[in-house]
């Protein structure tokens, strides 16, 4: 912008030429800066990205350990109630009681 202070002629020019290369500079800035914010945002979403696969992950395996007890208990629970169905048990108990 110092070159075109002292010339006279074709003012408005270098004015023009000045201007078009503040604006282009503020453009490269904000452009520079928008591209930063975007390589934040995408790290921001690929952190979400690894939050939400492992949460799947260990709901997953929480499904299983519980299915697991459940099979278990289910299983413990007819057995109990087989014992408790034997006529030889019911015998035993009739008579101690």
């Amino acid at each position: 912008m110092t070159d075109c202070v002292g010339r006279s002629t074709n003012k408005w020019l270098c004015v023009c030429v000045c201007t078009s290369a503040d604006v282009r500079q503020q453009l490269s800035d904000q452009l520079r800066c928008l591209d930063q914010r975007v390589d934040c945002t995408v790290g921001m979403v690929l952190e979400l990205q690894e939050y939400y696969q492992r949460h799947s992950e260990v709901e997953a395996e929480l499904s299983r350990s519980l299915d697991k007890l459940d099979r278990q208990i289910r299983a413990r629970h007819k057995a109990e109630k087989q014992r408790l169905d034997d006529p030889m048990f019911l015998t035993l108990v009739i008579l101690r009681g």
